[in-house]
C-alpha cells in the first residue's frame, strides 16, 4: 500500500525535523523503507 504524507507551513517552524521524525517512525512501525523527496525548485 502506498501512503503519501505532505507537511506544510511557513518557514522556520520545524518542517524538516517533523519530516525526518515522521519518516523514521513510519519505517519502524511499518517495517518498510521510506523515501523523502523535497520540492523541485
Amino acid at each position: 500500500m502506498t501512503r503519501k504524507v505532505a507537511i506544510y507551513g511557513k518557514g522556520g517552524i520545524g518542517k524538516s525535523t517533523t519530516q525526518q521524525n515522521t519518516a523514521a517512525a513510519m519505517s519502524y512501525f511499518f517495517s518498510t523503507r521510506v523515501l523523502i523527496r523535497g520540492p523541485r525548485t
